[in-house]
């Protein structure tokens, strides 16, 4: 389960002193695979000016692009299964907010019990798209969707009184997310623990009929760059860390391309505060 990993990560943490930045805290043995992907990093793609594009294609983007200065904000030891709420609070943070991490996950996550039972032959569950199953701040947490991630940032923004909103990019195309990261717009995006394949899923139904599933390496983060074969990510346990763009696309595409990011309200963009 996603909850005993974060668990062993945690442990593991904490016993060696390391941050949750560090991004040798790779634990689980079921994605060593995956730390070749990462080790491999961007030598395969060859050194590019990260501002050039061809003139010729309306929709092109920057060969390759890292938003800078993005302060990346760990989730360990007081979020243990909160990695969706880190990564928003990481957004957050970017655009000048200063959120608590733990305010935004006891105060604006929807959360509801992981409970099921069986109607008509059908295991019925929860909304995970739009509530946290569990506690984020307990090893007994789950995961939560997209939805419930724009409804903690809007209410949070709310409050703020802040020209942006949160909007729910889920399907988006790989290209369009590019686009976004090079015009400096960071994309909270669901992924798994270290960009692995995604382990098998436990699926339900809700009481209306949406279909939902989870799976134990569920995970979250926030793009923040890319080059022709890598991307770049803020992972609220590992760090700053780079995949091949093919893992991650793979992986995000198992995820049902689930994605969120900020944008200004009056122009639909987003722009970060000076």
């Amino acid at each position: 389960m996603k909850k005993l990993i974060i668990f062993i990560l945690l442990a593991t943490v904490l016993l060696s002193g390391c941050s949750a930045n560090n991004t040798s805290n790779q634990q689980t043995t079921s994605s060593e695979k995956t730390k070749q992907t990462i080790a491999y990093k961007s030598l395969e793609s060859k050194p590019q000016a990260t501002t050039e594009a061809s003139k010729n294609d309306k929709n092109s983007i920057p060969v390759s692009y890292t938003i800078k200065n993005f302060e990346i904000i760990g989730q360990l030891p007081e979020l243990p299964t909160g990695c969706e709420i880190t990564a928003l609070t990481m957004v957050l943070n970017y655009y000048g907010l200063n959120p608590d991490k733990l305010e935004l996950a006891t105060e604006y996550l929807p959360k509801t019990e992981y409970s099921t039972y069986y109607k008509d032959g059908k295991l019925i569950g929860p909304d995970s798209d739009n509530y946290f199953l569990g506690d984020p701040t307990s090893v007994y947490g789950y995961i939560c969707g997209t939805g419930a991630i724009v409804t903690a940032a809007n209410s949070f923004i709310s409050d703020k009184n802040a020209k942006y909103i949160a909007k729910d990019l889920t399907g988006c195309d790989f290209l369009e997310l590019y686009k976004y990261v090079s015009q400096d717009k960071p994309i909270i995006v669901w992924t798994t623990i270290e960009m692995a394949d995604r382990c098998e899923t436990d699926d339900w139904y809700t009481e209306n009929g949406k279909h939902l599933e989870w799976s134990q390496n569920d995970h979250c983060s926030v793009l923040i760059g890319y080059t022709e074969k890598t991307v770049k990510i803020a992972d609220p346990i590992l760090g700053d860390v780079e995949y091949s763009k093919t893992q991650f696309e793979k992986v995000l595409t198992s995820r049902g391309k689930k994605a969120v990011a900020l944008f200004d309200k009056n122009t639909s963009t987003s722009s970060k505060t000076e």
